[in-house]
C-alpha cells in the first residue's frame, strides 16, 4: 500500500514539473523549455507545448518582432514575468491582426496592433510584465496593449500598459485597469498590490 502511494507521489510531482515552462527572447525552438536555463524563444511556442493549467515564465528582456503576433486563447495559461519594466512585450513592428471595430451590432474588421491577444474561450492570466504598443497605431485599425475576446477571460496584475498610441504623449495617466496604470511612459510607476 504505500508503494502505491510512493508511486502516485512521484506520478504527481512529475506532472507538476512539466506544467512549469520558460521563454526567453534570447532561447531557441530547439531548447526544451522545461528550464530557466535551456528556455523557448517565444510565447506562442511555449503556450503550443504547454499543457492547460500550465505556468510559462517570462525571462526579464524585450519580446519583440521574433514573437510574431502573440495570439493565446486555446487553453487556461498563467503567465509570470519578472517583473514590470524588467518583461516588456511589444508590439510587432509590421504584423496586425483582423479584428472587430465598430459597434457590437455591425462590426468591421480592421488592422489591430495588439501586445497581448486572447482570442477563444480560455482563461489566461499575465503578471508582472509591461505591455508596450510601441507607438503602432496601423491606418485602418487600433492599437491595443491587451485584447480579449471570443469569451476569453483572464488577469493582469502587475502589469503595465505603455506606448499605445501614435506618438508620446503629456496627457495624464489614463485610468488603473485591474490594479494597473496605463501611461505614456517607458518607465510606467509600480501598480498596486
Amino acid at each position: 500500500m504505500q508503494l502505491r502511494h510512493l508511486v502516485l507521489a512521484l506520478g504527481s510531482l512529475a506532472a507538476t514539473a512539466s506544467a512549469q515552462w520558460y521563454v526567453s527572447p534570447t532561447g531557441s525552438y530547439a531548447n526544451s523549455g522545461t528550464s530557466a536555463a535551456s528556455p523557448f524563444q517565444t510565447i506562442n511556442h511555449a503556450a503550443g507545448v504547454a499543457t492547460a493549467g500550465g505556468v510559462i515564465y517570462l525571462a526579464a528582456g524585450t519580446y519583440g518582432d521574433e514573437q510574431g503576433v502573440i495570439s493565446l486563447g486555446s487553453k487556461n495559461l498563467s503567465f509570470v514575468g519578472a517583473g514590470i519594466g524588467a518583461t516588456v512585450i511589444r508590439t510587432h513592428s509590421t504584423l496586425t491582426s483582423s479584428l472587430p471595430t465598430g459597434s457590437l451590432g455591425s462590426p468591421v474588421p480592421a488592422a489591430h496592433a495588439t501586445a497581448w491577444l486572447v482570442d477563444g474561450s480560455a482563461t489566461v492570466n499575465l503578471r508582472d510584465a509591461t505591455l508596450d504598443g510601441n507607438f503602432r497605431v496601423p491606418g485602418s485599425g487600433r492599437a491595443m496593449g491587451a485584447y480579449f475576446r471570443n469569451g476569453a477571460d483572464g488577469t493582469l496584475e502587475n502589469v503595465a500598459i505603455v506606448n499605445v498610441g501614435p506618438t508620446r504623449s503629456t496627457a495624464a495617466p489614463a485610468p488603473r485597469a485591474s490594479g494597473c496604470a496605463a501611461t505614456p511612459s517607458p518607465t510606467p510607476a509600480s501598480c498596486s498590490s
